[in-house]
């Protein structure tokens, strides 16, 4: 099995958290070094966590949008009914009640792409 070719590098940090990379190697029964390597590559698989909740965010963005663009389709119809059908003061309910959905939305959309369910 053939090993991986390493490269040494000097590495300055303070003494507290020398102090606690050692505590948590020992603690591991690692050395100090696996400990290092260890951290070091988790916070790449952190960054890759990240990209996936990103895409995650977006998803649950585009669903709500569909949702909501569905339920205003609908009203849509309907106001087109009670219009065909003359029935004005229903039709002037339902534009109501369609444009406080539609504010109501925009206002989960906004509050979702700037994190307020994360």
């Amino acid at each position: 099995m053939r090993q991986k070719p390493f490269v040494n590098a000097t590495l300055r940090i303070d003494e507290s958290l020398h102090r606690r990379l050692r505590k948590a190697a020992d603690a591991k029964g690692m050395t100090l070094n696996a400990e290092i390597l260890w951290r070091l590559e988790r916070t790449f698989e952190q960054d890759s966590l990240r990209t996936i909740e990103a895409v995650s965010a977006d998803l649950e963005i585009c669903w709500a949008r569909f949702g909501d663009r569905f339920s205003a389709r609908e009203l849509d119809d309907e106001i087109l009914m009670a219009l065909e059908n003359r029935n004005f003061d229903r039709a002037r309910s339902l534009a109501i009640v369609l444009r406080k959905n539609q504010e109501a939305a925009a206002r989960r959309r906004t509050e979702k792409m700037a994190g307020g369910d994360r």
